[in-house]
């Protein structure tokens, strides 16, 4: 089947249907297509939303024709000479300038990041980090959103990765637009785009070291209070890509990080790995024994709903054995014989050699703390 040319009908009721819904509504007297009942007026606005979601879709799916979708849908990359009457808007009012930025989402979000090429219109770069000076006036959350979903786009695309991590002024506008979040009133999915784009654009050093050294980590260390599970998964997996040295992991200790992370700890390779790698002070590994139990249930968990693999195990084991070594009482095991023969089974299996030594060292303290029930002969 047909997808739908334009299905972008959004009713007073929320439903989204075809435009020949619409057409049949119109006339049959303005009747609801969904519910049959009359409508208070004829009134619609397209949904954006859904035309983009399936615009990506069939990106992912491209043995589907062009004309199944229409023409509306960028799904071939657009030409150079329409990419720069695109960037010529940039020069002109505001009002112009939102729709370019808001073309060359669209744009970098059908091609996955390699339209704009930045290495063919290297004016851009600067443009999207300096755009906020001047439009100070008028600079909206929307705006923002746009610029750095553009910037995530981008982001995905490896030459294109490679020259946004290579501009100097690139960790100051992520910074600066986390700072400036609850004043524009951001939403904490488009925070968690900005973690992403710190977590991508880490995998070279003169991006990641730029992003420590202007207090990178501290601003990622406050992303962690926020009550959202999404932007917290996104932020642990941004301070992982950079802790890719001792310098790093220092500043995320001294950001108390490993504080943070305890705090709103998740079941989740990110955190996981970072306790284990990160220094801890006293009052850290005191709240990592007060999470023995958590630690345990991920360790006997086959899958702990996808979140955590082998080596986020490895690190709870990890953070396990630090806790028999600091207040083994903590661990309250329910039933130890299964646990120690979870140990035993994962040691069985390709484990790093710290990793067989702490089941090793764990499973003997267990022992010793807990030893196997005997059976008791009963006088008859």
């Amino acid at each position: 089947p047909k997808l739908p040319r334009d299905f972008a009908t959004k009713w007073p009721h929320s439903d989204t249907v075809d435009k020949s819904c619409q057409q049949w509504s119109l006339a049959q007297k303005n009747t609801c297509p969904v519910t049959g009942h009359s409508l208070p007026h004829s009134l619609t606005a397209p949904n954006h939303l859904l035309h983009d979601m399936i615009a990506e879709w069939c990106l992912d799916h491209s043995n589907l024709a062009r004309s199944s979708i229409g023409r509306s849908l960028p799904l071939v990359p657009p030409a150079e000479d329409e990419i720069q009457e695109i960037l010529e808007l940039f020069s002109g009012h505001s009002v112009r300038q939102k729709e370019a930025l808001r073309m060359l989402n669209l744009v970098s979000k059908t091609s996955k990041g390699m339209q704009p090429c930045l290495a063919k219109w290297p004016e851009l770069t600067p443009l999207l980090m300096d755009l906020r000076k001047h439009w100070m006036n008028v600079w909206s959350a929307d705006i923002e959103a746009q610029r750095i979903s553009l910037i995530h786009n981008l982001s995905m695309h490896r030459p294109n990765r490679e020259i946004l991590a290579g501009q100097n002024e690139v960790p100051a506008v992520l910074k600066n637009v986390v700072e400036r979040a609850g004043k524009l009133g951001l939403s904490a999915s488009l925070l968690a785009m900005v973690a992403s784009i710190i977590a991508t654009l880490s995998e070279f050093d003169v991006f990641r070291k730029r992003m420590v050294t202007i207090g990178g980590m501290k601003m990622l260390s406050g992303l962690l209070k926020i009550e959202d599970v999404v932007l917290r998964k996104e932020t642990g997996a941004a301070i992982l890509a950079l802790c890719a040295d001792e310098e790093a992991k220092l500043s995320a200790a001294v950001s108390d990080v490993p504080d943070k992370l305890l705090e709103c700890f998740m079941a989740t390779d990110e955190f996981l790995l970072l306790l284990d790698r990160l220094p801890k002070s006293p009052e850290a590994l005191n709240m990592i024994c007060d999470k023995a139990m958590e630690l345990v249930n991920i360790v006997m968990e086959e899958d702990a709903g996808g979140m955590v693999t082998s080596q986020g195990i490895h690190s709870a084991i990890s953070l396990i054995f630090v806790i028999t070594e600091r207040d083994v009482g903590k661990l309250k095991v329910k039933n130890v014989e299964d646990f120690k023969e979870r140990l035993r089974e994962l040691s069985s299996k390709r484990i790093p050699m710290q990793t067989m030594f702490q089941v090793e060292k764990i499973t003997k303290t267990l022992s010793e703390m807990f030893p196997a029930p005997t059976t008791q002969l009963q006088n008859q």
